[in-house]
């Protein structure tokens, strides 16, 4: 049996395995990389089980990349995010994940745009230094009703798909997307 090369490149770049559920997955657990519970109020979450935070624009949780990821991100990855959003975000755009080089350029984002009823994904590629797509569905617009949804982007090497609930709402293709290596 060979592993498929994103399974070896998952393994070599994703830090030691962290808790989820019952089980332990490789991958990186952002609520504990940029220190949201130390920084975030504690509010009731989606279920009564769980706790949630309130970022607001005054919240601070900018970290020093290389502490999050130390060996970047690799082609293909899984970001999810579990959020509900309240006025007045669910009129503004605003990045829900974004990470910049050192000199301020963005190389990779999650921006939600309430106004436009928008997500844009964007990320770098092998042929130009940034690409961005954005997902405009009618399945989206439930995004910004202030209730408890799961937002998940599946990126792929040539392709990212974009789910709402485990609800498919549209895959767009990518210029051949490269490991991101943060500087």
């Amino acid at each position: 049996y060979k592993k498929p090369d994103f399974l070896s490149l998952l393994e070599s770049v994703c830090p030691t395995r962290i808790p989820v559920a019952s089980r332990d997955e490789k991958g990186f657990e952002l609520m504990v990389g940029l220190k949201i519970k130390q920084k975030a109020q504690k509010i009731a979450g989606s279920l009564m089980s769980e706790t949630a935070y309130m970022l607001t624009s005054v919240t601070d949780f900018v970290e020093n990349t290389r502490d999050v990821f130390p060996e970047g991100l690799p082609t293909s990855y899984v970001f999810v995010a579990t959020l509900r959003l309240n006025p007045p975000t669910i009129k503004e755009a605003f990045d829900l994940w974004r990470i910049l080089s050192r000199s301020g350029i963005v190389q990779v984002a999650v921006t939600l745009d309430g106004k436009q009823k928008a997500v844009t994904f964007t990320t770098n590629s092998i042929k130009a230094d940034l690409q961005k797509v954005t997902f405009r569905n009618s399945g989206l617009q439930k995004l910004f009703n202030e209730e408890w949804h799961q937002l998940k982007l599946l990126v792929m090497a040539k392709k990212v798909t974009l789910f709402l609930d485990d609800v498919q709402i549209q895959i767009t293709s990518l210029i051949y997307s490269v490991k991101q290596y943060l500087y």
